[in-house]
């Protein structure tokens, strides 16, 4: 499978890396059909962080690590959000600034980092 793979302070690729797979009887396999350039990101990105070049954006959970950051705690909402957005009645799209395909996302997040406009929020297509 494709994944943003951190080469070191400003340096992400796409590469090919291997699937996950079923370890502990807890463990559970999702299909993802989008993900995001979230702000958490630039801590490693800009090399602000410990992170160790050929760490896999977004696998962080997959390795019984967790990021904190200063914002709210959405867990006391997010499956109202989401019923909203099922329903029709909030749309995430208009909060969402650009979308790409995967393989965009070294020069994406150089975009987002550099807070070029249109890059706010924006959604990696690994589909796309």
């Amino acid at each position: 499978m494709k994944a943003v793979v951190y080469e070191g302070p400003f340096d992400v690729k796409v590469e090919e890396v291997d699937d996950p797979r079923i370890e502990a009887p807890t463990d559970a396999i999702v299909r993802i059909t989008s993900t995001c350039i979230c702000g958490s990101d630039l801590h490693m990105y800009e090399g602000r962080t410990q992170a160790e070049p050929g760490i896999v954006f977004g696998r962080l959970f997959e390795k019984g690590l967790s990021l904190h950051t200063g914002q709210c705690n959405v867990k006391r909402y997010n499956r109202y959000l989401r019923d909203l957005i099922v329903a029709g009645r909030a749309r995430p799209s208009l909060i969402v600034s650009n979308q790409v395909p995967l393989d965009a996302a070294p020069d994406a997040y150089d975009k987002f980092d550099r807070r070029v406009e249109g890059y706010t929020k924006v959604i990696l297509k690994p589909a796309a």
